[in-house]
């Protein structure tokens, strides 16, 4: 990477650069309006901020500005100076060791037309949110009207100020107006909720007659914006990775928290489990989790290897909770020793962090393979107490209940699986053959146990939809039996009205396990759906954050349960794991961890419009 970096321009037009999608500088309507046919000047942006490594892309946007587009007294005049756009531009780059590296214009760049589809300084700019297939073609090569270039002379233009309506007013003629309380200079920014292929209009003007809008006096200017939506808003799911993002941002104060607001507000290591995939790939999260499992690890290693369920355990919180329930070795939430530090090693590729918490990942499944030879060494998790699909709306033969209806067992017993394969995979990395050997061995026993106990006669005995999303997910079916799950989840997906009713565990794998069925189709439509029980429910009944259940707002606003029922709780956030990995397509790899090495497989669907994980 160069020690510094600068872009040195020049344009007839108005223009604005952008470095892998980053803006340079804070200027706009650059170069500004001065006397073309004299003189040229250029201006110097600072570039190395924007720079990677490896390819960098370099985007001019342009527009006919003062240069050529409609100006003068009586608005009618056009190409006053030239009747073409044209840029020039070198971006100089100085290394460390004093070397400089060059890169100017020439016929290697290519032009095309983008969302701005008009743009007048008179008349205002049409933007199409729809345009997305560019049309590239090699640019032209061109001279400057004027030979000899000159270092700019005015001072830049930029936002000196934002100012928000103070009235939104409704006019005789039915007009919306809205008020900003000052006359300006400036645009307006504005969230769109519009369906693809509406059209949004914007007029300007400086005073109301007779109580209606009116810009008569601008003569020819047209002074307007003209937008039109491809519904990318509209989905909510703009809207619902926000909300999965504010979840995050609430609830990571120093450890994972459940909830930011009641008096809870603990590190439940359920939750944290769930979401560590998503949350990793939302932010740079390996400091604060790495934190957190120094923690785990020695409230593990105090309690034998049985993991709490809450992280660090307060000290009034023995064997049992309030409630009577376990606050040790319960699945899923202990499981965070073994999911937690794999997820970690998986987006940041940190070798020593892996080893630092591997011995929490082989005292976990230790753990569980020590209860299991106690009680017959099955090779399964069939004793204790255990959350299961904690909050899942199956249970329908105790509908107050949170416990879903899916067999806990099933589920402690599905990560038990989990926790060998990933340990023996941790070991591996690791290099540490026996362990590997061990480990790799053990998930295959669990496999063949848990095939054996749930499968019987061309059925799956956990036949609900996070019981069959779990064993397509982990391929945890009897050779020949996939295509039965796949088609028995679809069947109970439809059965239900293609609508979800799964809790903590089974959300996370609804999705990828639709995916993986090749009913990807179908895995959007749960997605999309804006009525309960969705995730598109809890937006259009105006979160701003993840609710910790399905119905925690009834359709009348009222809040359903008033004791457990939390409005910022990111567990159901995990299904942006999904969207990136699935959706994106973008899936970091165990041989490439730290995405040296990633999978690249987007599986878009039409309703979104577009899907931009950059």
């Amino acid at each position: 990477m160069p020690k510094s970096a600068r872009i040195y321009a020049a344009a007839c037009g108005i223009y604005e650069i952008y470095i892998n999608g980053g803006k340079a500088g804070e200027e706009y309507l650059s170069p500004g309006y001065y006397s073309y046919d004299l003189w040229t000047q250029y201006q110097v942006w600072e570039a190395e901020s924007l720079l990677r490594t490896g390819e960098n892309e370099v985007v001019v946007e342009m527009g006919p500005g003062w240069y050529k587009g409609r100006f003068g007294y009586d608005g009618f005049h056009e190409n006053i100076y030239g009747d073409r756009m044209l840029f020039l531009a070198e971006i100089i780059m100085t290394y460390e060791d004093g070397r400089e590296q060059v890169i100017g214009t020439g016929p290697k760049w290519e032009a095309s037309y983008g969302n701005v589809t008009a743009s007048s300084i008179y008349d205002g700019e049409i933007f199409d949110a729809r345009i997305r297939q560019k049309r590239w073609w090699p640019a032209e090569q061109l001279s400057l009207p004027v030979k000899g270039l000159r270092a700019r002379k005015n001072p830049p233009v930029r936002i000196k100020e934002r100012l928000s309506p103070v009235a939104v007013l409704h006019t005789p003629a039915g007009e919306t107006v809205l008020d900003f309380g000052q006359e300006v200079t400036g645009w307006v920014e504005f969230p769109s909720t519009l369906a693809s292929g509406q059209w949004l209009r914007l007029r300007f003007g400086e005073i109301l007659q007779d109580g209606c809008f009116f810009n008569e006096n601008y003569r020819t200017a047209r002074a307007e914006f003209l937008y039109c939506s491809d519904g990318s808003e509209r989905t909510g799911i703009n809207k619902l990775f926000s909300n999965v993002l504010w979840s995050q941002r609430d609830n990571f104060l120093d450890v994972p928290t459940d909830c930011p607001q009641r008096d809870e507000r603990m590190g439940w290591t359920g939750d944290a489990q769930i979401f560590s995939g998503t949350a990793s790939f939302n932010m740079d999260c390996q400091a604060f989790y790495d934190k957190f499992m120094t923690d785990l690890w020695l409230e593990q290693k105090a309690a034998h290897g049985a993991v709490p369920t809450v992280v660090p355990l307060p000290k009034y919180m023995t064997c049992k909770d309030q409630y009577g329930n376990n606050t040790y070795g319960v699945s899923p939430w202990s499981d965070a020793a073994v999911i937690i530090p794999w997820n970690l090693y998986l987006h940041y590729g940190d070798l020593y962090m892996l080893e630092r918490h591997y011995k929490a990942m082989k005292a976990w499944t230790d753990y569980i393979t020590d209860v299991d030879r106690k009680n017959g060494n099955r090779h399964l998790w069939t004793t204790g107490f255990h959350y299961g699909d904690w909050l899942a709306l199956d249970n329908r033969e105790n509908l107050d209940s949170p416990f879903g209806a899916t067999d806990v067992c099933f589920v402690a017993s599905a990560y038990y699986y989990i926790d060998a394969s990933v340990t023996g995979l941790a070991a591996e990395a690791l290099g540490y053959k026996a362990d590997e050997a061990y480990y790799k061995a053990l998930a295959k026993e669990i496999k063949k146990a848990f095939t054996d106990k749930y499968y019987g006669q061309d059925r799956i005995l956990a036949d609900t939809q996070t019981g069959l999303s779990i064993a397509l997910v982990l391929k945890l079916y009897p050779e020949g039996m996939r295509e039965y799950v796949a088609e028995r989840l679809v069947e109970k997906l439809h059965r239900n009205n293609d609508h979800l009713e799964t809790g903590f565990v089974g959300t996370y794998f609804l999705l990828p396990a639709l995916t993986l069925a090749g009913a990807g189709e179908l895995a959007y439509t749960v997605l999309l759906h804006e009525d309960y029980p969705s995730w598109l429910y809890a937006v259009r009944m105006g979160s701003t954050t993840i609710w910790e259940r399905w119905n925690s707002v009834g359709e009348d606003g009222k809040l359903q349960d008033r004791h457990m029922n939390s409005l910022n709780h990111y567990a159901y956030g995990s299904v942006m794991e999904w969207l990136y990995r699935y959706g994106a397509g973008i899936s970091p790899t165990y041989a490439g961890a730290g995405f040296r090495e990633f999978d690249l497989n987007p599986t878009p669907d039409r309703r979104l419009g577009f899907l931009n994980a950059a």
